[in-house]
């Protein structure tokens, strides 16, 4: 039976798809970019590190560099980011687990004081034994946080996360990992990636208690 279950955040606990992507396009027709069509369209191009996926999705870092951009679109996500709601299940699972004693921990590609506060104003700030995120804005990768927090875990340690950047991070980390299908990549991309994935937590935690 699994000790630790490390959540990612976005994607995976909370619904900003279309925020992201709203905040994208607005970037983008700010500085004469084509926009995003449609959520296939972002979910085929989004991942990690997001500099990447920025060139993916159209900008010129000749006309405007990436740090440029960086702030411009967390600005225009914080001020929509309230909007986004808990995913369905999401809660349920978090006390499913909290039930089954099973430790658990969020590992984030966000700006830690913006993860606090997004935990803080959705009442989530006690469900983890322990938050990590970055100290920058860039989210270039979890990776070695991933890695640093099951390095301290005792026991066996699964990641549940929406993208295959959380899948990397198991990976690197030594952990296991379910793929959630509810967030930033498609139920396609994901599964082809050979991993575990499902289309919702409770899916997740089904598996988890029964491993």
């Amino acid at each position: 039976m699994y000790n630790n279950v490390i959540w990612d955040f976005n994607g995976t606990i909370i619904d900003d798809v279309d925020i992201g992507i709203n905040a994208l396009n607005r970037l983008l027709a700010k500085y004469g970019f084509k926009t995003v069509d449609s959520k296939e369209h972002y979910r085929a191009i989004f991942g990690f590190p997001i500099k990447d996926y920025y060139a993916r999705a159209g900008f010129d870092f000749d006309i405007v560099s990436y740090e440029t951009l960086a702030p411009l679109w967390v600005e225009d996500y914080l001020a929509h980011e309230p909007e986004a709601p808990i995913i369905s299940h999401v809660l349920d699972s978090i006390n499913r687990l909290k039930d089954a004693r099973i430790h658990q921990f969020l590992v984030s590609a966000t700006e830690i004081s913006m993860l606090k506060g997004q935990l803080k104003s959705r009442q989530l700030e006690n469900c983890f034994e322990g938050v990590y995120g970055l100290d920058n804005i860039h989210a270039s990768s979890k990776k070695d946080i991933a890695c640093d927090v099951v390095r301290l875990l005792d026991g066996k340690t699964v990641m549940l996360g929406d993208t295959l950047h959380d899948a990397d991070c198991a990976v690197a980390a030594g952990a296991d990992v379910i793929l959630i299908a509810a967030g930033h990549q498609s139920y396609e991309k994901l599964s082809a990636s050979g991993h575990t994935t499902v289309r919702t937590a409770k899916e997740a935690v089904d598996i988890i208690l029964r491993s």
